[in-house]
């Protein structure tokens, strides 16, 4: 459930027979404090910055190539099933005013994706997908950036919670 507007885990409890903590979801509120950001991220974030250009895109315009970065992440954490989205769902997506999406690039090519939700009080980062030189390169740092900057007149970001449905860690 949504931290910022679900119940409580004591509701839930009491609606289901089982109720235990899945995953951990990371939230900014700029009331309570500017985010801060380790050395290393500032330093990726630079790299990316560097390494690529980053900018708002239309997720329409871009679904052959948000499709090939998605299928690389689909892989490498091993998403299956219900928690596989279909190509109906981004396409569908791209047509909703209220979900941004940030693209870094090289050359002109896509090398990572991002996805956001706007709601009129919080702003969720729903999905992101790289590739192999993405990662290299360490664009998805880049484009959070980016983003954060674009939705600074936001006090809630909800950046969700690890990818994948599996309790290994990456």
């Amino acid at each position: 459930p949504d931290p910022v507007t679900g119940p409580a885990r004591e509701e839930l409890a009491k609606a289901f027979t089982v109720c235990r903590h899945f995953k951990t979801h990371y939230l900014i509120d700029r009331d309570i404090e500017p985010p801060s950001l380790p050395q290393t991220h500032r330093r990726w974030i630079r790299k990316a910055i560097r390494m690529c250009t980053i900018a708002r895109v239309k997720l329409a315009e871009n679904l052959s190539e948000w499709t090939t970065l998605y299928d690389s992440i689909v892989a490498r954490h091993e998403i299956r099933d219900i928690q596989k989205f279909s190509p109906f769902y981004f396409a569908a997506l791209g047509r909703r005013p209220e979900v941004e999406a940030f693209a870094a690039k090289v050359q002109g090519r896509n090398v990572a994706m991002a996805l956001w939700v706007r709601t009129p009080e919080v702003i969720y980062y729903h999905l992101g997908a790289s590739n192999d030189e993405g990662y290299q390169m360490q664009a998805m740092y880049g484009i959070f950036a980016t983003a954060l900057e674009y939705f600074r007149d936001y006090r809630l970001l909800h950046l969700g919670g690890a990818a994948g449905v599996s309790q290994k860690r990456s």
